[in-house]
């Protein structure tokens, strides 16, 4: 599993599979032109870094969005198996408390999700604040 403090989109709860996601799976994800998302790359607009890649602030089409996106250098082998494995997950899972994956989006070696936008912080957070 991964929680917010590597990574995961704010506000949510993900689960990566160790395995990679069927053929199933990922023709339910819809693909998103990559020059239709727009990313936020400055400080504030980071919503959470992990050691697979960063979770973005981005807009879509007028949309806010959270962008999560490995980083090019390990996008191969097991970090893109288990990414694409979460792809797979959410692609599949419709719950009113898992993050909705509106589409995926590749350019050249960047694979990124993209989700709907949680606001309110991530789940580290509220749980600390709850202390």
């Amino acid at each position: 599993m991964h929680g917010p403090s590597d990574g995961a989109l704010s506000g949510s709860w993900c689960v990566s599979i160790n395995k990679p996601a069927t053929p199933t799976a990922t023709a339910a994800r819809a693909e998103i032109p990559w020059d239709q998302v727009k990313l936020d790359k400055s400080e504030a607009g980071e919503l959470g870094v992990g050691s697979y890649g960063q979770v973005l602030l981005g807009d879509w089409l007028g949309t806010p969005v959270a962008v999560k996106t490995l980083h090019r250098a390990i996008a191969t082998g097991k970090p893109l198996e288990e990414f694409e494995a979460e792809m797979g997950f959410l692609a599949r899972v419709h719950h009113p408390f898992i993050v909705q994956l509106l589409g995926t989006s590749q350019k050249q070696h960047q694979v990124a999700l993209v989700m709907e936008l949680c606001p309110g912080g991530s789940l580290e957070d509220a749980v600390k604040a709850k202390q």
